[in-house]
């Protein structure tokens, strides 16, 4: 995923997981764009995005529901908690070699 300066959010098309149906894999794939707003105490993202089976060019809602034109695509609306000054969190420290 790229989020550009402008906010814009562009996910390029690529593998996004495997499951199994009947002991055979099954390999998706996501593209998508949105927005990522930085401002204010709670940052947000909502991008919309589509699932592909493998190789496939129509989209994998557009299987399930073909009529509705109201919903081509998957939406994710992602809002991050607040900002402050501290974040509570350690820092991660590296593992020692062996």
């Amino acid at each position: 995923m790229t989020v550009n300066i402008d906010g814009t959010v562009v996910i390029p098309r690529q593998y996004m997981f495997t499951t199994l149906w009947g002991g055979n894999p099954y390999n998706y794939e996501i593209d998508g764009s949105g927005t990522w707003d930085n401002c204010g105490a709670s940052p947000k993202m909502l991008i919309e995005y589509n699932v592909y089976y493998e190789g496939e060019d129509e989209c994998y809602i557009a299987g399930y529901y073909p009529d509705d034109l109201d919903t081509p695509f998957f939406t994710a609306d992602i809002t991050l908690g607040t900002k402050s000054g501290k974040s509570g969190r350690q820092p991660l420290k590296p593992s020692p070699r062996k």
